[in-house]
């Protein structure tokens, strides 16, 4: 039986230990003729062979647990001498795979494979592209046209199924077209001891390929034209690009040495799915035409109500907010949102130069949304609730998000409006100033969509951020790094929020104060509510010339919009082992869109030989000669896992010894205090 830690079979000396316990605490009687005791002694002595036999029992239970402890940390195993002397040697056969193997260096890779073969014997034949497969002959192996190679993940794979397989010298042949643009800057791994490694090189019909690597959208959003963009390798001379789609052909001449192909057209509908080709006249046919499937989407329409607009209208809070949504657009100066501006709570479309008196629930004014209120001085409730919508007032279904920047007076029927546009998923994002008042959010509070704790301090101080919920989505971008940090922008401190049920903080700043809030709701329909207790004006902190203030309001409403979850572009996967479908573009059970194109990383033809390549993984020379193998199981534990070790089940025998011992010992003992007058 062999073991991995032998010297542990010392410790079996110590199963002495029970016996001269038990030797020195046996009980010495001496006997005396008493007559009046003389018919008890057949009782007595079927009660001490009884306990003899006990303490026999219980010297065996221990002196087994000591030996079963001290040979669980020899920890014995299984072995087979002649399996394992039969594996002492494994080779591993990896042929690449990849698009970049065309049919003629798939059958000099396959010759090169054959005579590996013969000169190694018994060997493992693998092919890999993204994942490696192991074939069940020579005879299997098929390039994947398109399909990506990854030789750090092959040569990691052959080095856990040799261990698996404990072998004492192990050897991987590898063999493929060595890609220069591949090669790692430096070597990924550490290789062990016994192994060596064989690269084999199939070098290229050609170092030309055509090829078009990439497809991009350029507007995401509806404008005159839709524009996309290819990008193909680069040329000593002028090629025809060609834009092929449903009812469109659209061809371009590119000049020599360019690399990016721009088309310009009208799409017919919103989604338009195609190919982009070239004639590559080259070894490599499956990088000469890639398919793509673009989106046309709509900017979000987003509704910005500005209570207090100031005395011109580059002074209000809509303006500036407006500026930062329509700025927070990437391709040619297209946003993804689409602002609409109401100045004030009177639903007007222009600012006036008179400042909006802050009104109150009850007062006669006119609404947002076209409805009146009943006139009179009254301020209670009832006032309120007769007020109406009329037709024609603002609708609210049309947009994806609502701003109330300085909220005024908002009655209950504005707030019921905003709040059920809001449960069918419209975002709703509030900032408050020092105007603010606490009637004019009631409304809002009644409807749970703002906090009910809500206090006007009117502090001065200049603070910065303290913590924020760097997990939450409209954050999540703003690492404290690369990212941007929050706590560079200034804020001013003067609201006092306390906690309250149904809000959480998102960002607290350095005085202990919430900044940004959000509504807690269990309904995964419902909009997300925001509350930032400071205005988005350059009254009290210049916040609209930071840096941060237009990617801190884009990331704020790609989250309030949903946006993030838009695709424009399908999702681009590449032929492999894990991708069995063919070149072209799907649509997916959950409605969204894929295409399978070549990997782009697989155009690159250029390559090493075989010694650059090892150079650069770091790879063992396979020329120098192995170490002889040690054919005795018994080995370093750490260079070659051991299977079918024993510890597991002394343990559970340990066990169950241990339970059986305390179980006779307990018996024992009960046995002697029931005897105790006996023995007196």
């Amino acid at each position: 039986m062999p073991l991995l830690h032998p010297a542990f079979l010392f410790a079996l000396a110590a199963a002495a230990i029970p016996v001269i316990i038990h030797l020195s605490q046996r009980r010495k009687f001496k006997e005396f003729d008493v007559g009046t005791l003389r018919f008890l002694q057949i009782a007595e002595k079927k009660r001490h062979r009884r306990l003899r036999i006990e303490e026999l029992l219980l010297l065996l239970l221990r002196i087994g647990a000591v030996a079963l402890l001290a040979l669980m940390f020899a920890r014995p195993f299984l072995s087979d001498r002649e399996k394992t002397e039969a594996t002492q040697d494994k080779t591993l056969l990896l042929l690449d795979a990849s698009g970049s193997m065309t049919a003629a260096m798939a059958e000099k890779a396959t010759d090169a494979a054959r005579k590996a073969i013969k000169e190694h014997g018994a060997v493992t034949v693998a092919q890999f592209t993204d994942a490696v497969q192991v074939l069940s002959s020579l005879e299997d192996y098929r390039p994947v046209a398109g399909a990506s190679g990854d030789f750090n993940k092959a040569l990691g794979w052959s080095l856990d199924h040799l261990r698996s397989e404990g072998a004492e010298n192990t050897r991987v042949v590898i063999i493929g077209h060595f890609a220069s643009s591949a090669l790692p800057s430096a070597p990924p791994r550490v290789w062990p001891p016994r192994v060596q490694v064989e690269a084999i090189a199939i070098q290229p019909p050609d170092t030309r390929n055509e090829a078009v690597k990439a497809v991009e959208l350029l507007t995401p959003f509806a404008a005159d034209n839709m524009e996309i963009e290819a990008r193909v390798t680069s040329s000593n001379k002028p090629r025809e690009v060609a834009l092929s789609s449903e009812g469109l052909n659209v061809k371009q001449t590119v000049p020599a040495g360019v690399e990016r192909v721009l088309f310009s057209f009208r799409p017919p509908r919103e989604e338009v799915r195609g190919f982009i080709s070239l004639e590559g006249k080259d070894e490599w046919p499956a990088d000469d035409r890639r398919p793509f499937a673009m989106h046309w989407a709509e900017p979000e329409p987003v509704l910005i109500l500005d209570g207090f607009p100031g005395s011109t209208p580059f002074e209000g809070q809509g303006y500036f907010l407006q500026k930062a949504l329509t700025a927070s657009g990437a391709a040619h100066g297209l946003s993804p949102y689409r602002p609409e501006v109401k100045y004030g709570l009177d639903g007007r479309d222009e600012a006036t130069q008179e400042e909006a008196p802050v009104q109150s629930i009850g007062s006669g004014f006119k609404s947002l949304f076209g409805g009146n209120k009943a006139s009179g001085t009254g301020s209670g409730a009832g006032a309120a609730e007769e007020e109406t919508l009329k037709p024609g007032a603002v609708d609210l279904a049309k947009f994806s998000a609502i701003s109330i920047c300085g909220p005024t007076a908002i009655s209950p029927a504005e707030a019921r409006a905003i709040a059920a546009r809001v449960a069918k998923g419209a975002g709703l994002f509030i900032c408050i100033d020092e105007r603010w008042k606490p009637e004019s959010t009631a409304a809002l509070v009644n409807a749970k969509l703002f906090p009910e704790s809500v206090e006007l301090s009117g502090g001065m101080q200049q603070r910065r951020i303290a913590w924020w919920d760097r997990k939450h989505p409209a954050l999540a971008s703003f690492d404290g790094k690369d990212g941007g940090d929050l706590r560079m922008l200034t804020w001013r401190d003067a609201f006092t929020i306390q906690p309250s049920e149904g809000w959480k903080p998102l960002a607290t700043l350095d005085g202990g104060h919430p900044l940004l809030l959000e509504k807690v709701t269990d309904d995964p329909t419902a909009g997300r509510v925001m509350v930032l207790a400071h205005p988005l004006t350059r009254e009290w902190s210049d916040l609209p010339r930071e840096p941060m203030f237009v990617p801190l309001a884009k990331s704020l409403f790609n989250t309030l919009t949903h946006y993030e979850a838009r695709q424009h572009s399908a999702n681009v996967r590449f032929p492999g082992t894990r991708e069995s479908r063919e070149i072209g573009y799907y649509q997916t059970a959950d409605g969204t869109a894929e295409v399978v194109a070549a990997d782009p990383a697989e155009s690159a033809v250029i390559a090493v030989d075989a010694p650059a390549f090892c150079k650069a993984y770091a790879l063992p020379d396979a020329t120098e000669p192995l170490p002889p193998a040690t054919l005795s199981a018994v080995g370093n534990g750490e260079e070659r896992p051991k299977t079918g070790e024993w510890w597991p089940w002394l343990v559970l025998i340990l066990l169950s010894l241990l339970t059986l011992e305390c179980a006779v010992a307990t018996r024992k003992s009960a046995r002697l205090e029931t005897s105790a007058p006996v023995d007196a």
